[in-house]
């Protein structure tokens, strides 16, 4: 959460307004939180130092919804320091319309026993911070301008009284009754409503937060009471109110360079993260999460990965955990490259000099597995890919191998896996074969329904609205899109203190609904969208959509368990898939990050085509993060207009989130 160090509470517009403008704060400074508006800014010091400030109107005056304010500004902000600043009523001789009260006590005096011989006061009081009344009454002399004519039309500069300030729910405007409060305390120099709300909240806090109430006079509390006073007190209490910030009474925070921004300018990614932090901070964002985000942060070396695992896993893994423990042919044929350690090596840059390799079977290792598939051998010519077992395996099926050519393909004892050892959708729909639906949900909801550990990705989108919009920036993004079937990222939202608003938005795979999405918001009933093209009940430019492009698991009874798995779920999806088109235009009108999104894998460039039909997404600058993208990759990439951040391993897409957090902070 970003340092507040002053909240500035008003009252009323006028003395909201009269704040803003001493601190040059604008409509593009407002900052919302829940159903509360607040306005954030910096206010610079001296030697570089500075103030964070955010400022809040209450919905009403009285001091109940001031303490109910002050408990959410400071649940929102944390800040240093609450300041109670606007107008009041005068409540003894001598102080003058146009003065400044400062308060040394607020006295609620409403409080007190009713009997038959009246009313026996029970005032309670609350001191000001000692810290902030040292600081207010060492001050050096006040003489800025104020921005408003005084009513009167004289020069006298505001007079400055420092007291009590009496404090109740009712507007004062009878001088007896004004003179009946003044005479329970002779130090009452004010009169208003307020400051004891203000006050109270701030003290009664677990750990209480330093407080100071600021009025300027603005009526007499009499029979004379009206407006005409209020813009000129408003200005005076605001203007004193900087004035007495600019004196520094509190630490104040320093301007910071992250040491590693000035190597971060000069490296070679450099001119990526700078984009994607514009696109942050102009709301114009969308995060586009794949399989591989999985990977992020996780042990690099012998890891692997189990159900009872911290992380949450990828689709490889998925693979290997459903042929090692449901028997399939990838395992009882003990399937092996004999290529396999070569590529490794080369993988590592660890060949030796006699070893310069290239593969025999794909010069686009990236094609591994995709071999026997015209879909993918149509779409990459230009490799000349060759199986060197190709005419031993025509012969073999024809039936005319010569009796010394008996034949056993050493890559895949099964030639029907060949290309699919790897692909998800096909081992899925192995064990939906021979174990059923049943067998294969259930094992699913077991492996998606345990609370992985986030990592720094999930956490970096989920703190992200937050952080900028303290800032006093727009909402970073509208949606997010991920296509894995785990709820780490929503938890991830949901861990973060205050937790971050969301609402959800998942395909359904199954029953009746099949081919339409469900929308779970943050407030309000689950809805089955029937209407994808007219739906429009998602809470954009308030906080974020996530949306889960293949289904998402129910965390209770796992009988909503949704998964777009296997062959034939992505045969249903090709047919029923309905995205409600508001999130499609978001997509196609915002620029995207792509992270772990793997287009080598046909399931994702069906998705992808689906979402953007061919279109080269050149409307808005957009990106992928990828670790050692193969050609075949590169190219759908660059035929879709989408610059390409190659990075060397898995673990640096961790850096890479890293990078770009420090260049949002820095903001």
């Amino acid at each position: 959460m970003v340092k507040i160090d002053f909240a500035i509470i008003t009252a009323i517009a006028i003395e909201r307004q009269a704040v803003c403008k001493a601190f040059q704060m604008t409509a593009e400074d407002r900052v919302r939180k829940d159903e509360r508006t607040y306005w954030q800014k910096d206010l610079q010091l001296e030697d570089k130092e500075f103030y964070k400030i955010v400022v809040t109107q209450l919905p009403d005056q009285a001091n109940v919804d001031a303490a109910l304010v002050v408990n959410k500004t400071i649940d929102d902000w944390n800040p240093g320091a609450v300041l109670m600043v606007g107008i009041a009523g005068a409540a003894k001789e001598g102080v003058e319309l146009g003065d400044l009260v400062l308060g040394r006590e607020v006295c609620y005096y409403g409080r007190g026993k009713e009997t038959v011989d009246g009313t026996l006061p029970e005032p309670k009081y609350y001191s000001a911070d000692t810290t902030l009344w040292d600081r207010v009454i060492s001050l050096l002399p006040w003489d800025s301008s104020i921005p408003s004519e005084r009513p009167d039309g004289k020069d006298d500069r505001p007079k400055t009284h420092c007291g009590v300030i009496a404090s109740s729910e009712k507007v004062i405007a009878n001088a007896d009754i004004r003179d009946e409060i003044a005479a329970n305390n002779r130090k009452i120099a004010a009169i208003e409503m307020e400051g004891y709300g203000v006050s109270a909240a701030t003290f009664k806090q677990y750990r209480p937060v330093r407080c100071l109430v600021i009025r300027a006079i603005s009526d007499l509390a009499d029979t004379s009471k009206n407006d005409e006073w209020q813009p000129y007190a408003a200005a005076v209490a605001a203007e004193f109110t900087k004035h007495f910030l600019l004196d520094k009474p509190l630490e104040s925070q320093k301007e910071e360079k992250t040491s590693s921004l000035p190597e971060l300018r000069h490296s070679t990614l450099y001119k990526y993260y700078n984009p994607v932090k514009r696109a942050i901070i102009h709301g114009q964002l969308i995060p586009f999460l794949g399989e591989e985000i999985n990977l992020c942060d996780r042990p690099t070396e012998n890891y692997e990965w189990q159900p009872d695992s911290s992380y949450p896993p990828s689709d490889s893994d998925l693979v290997d955990y459903l042929a090692k423990n449901f028997g399939t042919p990838l395992i009882e044929s003990e399937i092996k490259c004999p290529y396999e350690e070569l590529v490794k090596k080369e993988g590592a840059v660890k060949l030796g000099a006699n070893e310069a390799f290239t593969c025999p079977l794909f010069a686009n290792q990236r094609l591994v597995g995709e071999r026997k598939e015209l879909p993918y051998l149509s779409k990459y010519t230009e490799s000349e890919i060759k199986c060197p077992y190709e005419e031993l395996c025509k012969k073999e099926q024809a039936g005319k191998l010569d009796t010394n050519e008996a034949f056993t393909c050493p890559l895949f004892a099964n030639q029907r896996l060949v290309g699919e050892r790897k692909e998800l959708p096909y081992l899925s729909k192995y064990v939906d074969i021979i174990f059923g639906s049943l067998g294969l949900y259930t094992e699913l909801h077991e492996i998606f329904a345990k609370e992985y550990r986030s990592n720094q990705a999930h956490e970096f989108f989920a703190q992200l609205p937050c952080t900028m919009q303290q800032k006093g920036y727009p909402l970073p993004y509208q949606l997010i899109v991920t296509t894995n079937y785990d709820d780490t990222l929503e938890r991830a939202f949901k861990a973060i203190k205050p937790p971050q608003p969301f609402d959800l938005v998942s395909y359904i795979a199954k029953g009746e609904n099949r081919g339409k999405f469900l929308h779970q918001p943050y407030v309000g009933e689950t809805v089955v969208i029937e209407s994808p093209n007219t739906y429009d009940q998602f809470p954009l430019g308030k906080y974020p959509v996530i949306l889960k492009l293949y289904g998402a698991v129910d965390r209770t009874t796992g009988q909503e368990d949704n998964f777009v798995i296997t062959e034939d779920h992505y045969m249903d999806y090709l047919d029923k898939l309905n995205i409600p088109i508001s999130l499609v235009d978001l997509m196609r009108n915002n620029h995207i990050l792509f992270l772990g999104f793997d287009l080598s894998k046909w399931k994702n460039r069906f998705i992808f085509r689906r979402i953007w039909q061919n279109r080269p997404l050149d409307k808005c600058k957009s990106w992928v993060v990828r670790e050692k993208p193969g050609n075949f990759e590169k190219e759908i990439w660059q035929k879709s207009q989408v610059d390409i951040i190659e990075i060397p391993s898995e673990s640096s897409l961790g850096e890479y989130i890293t990078e770009v957090n420090k260049l949002v902070q820095a903001i």
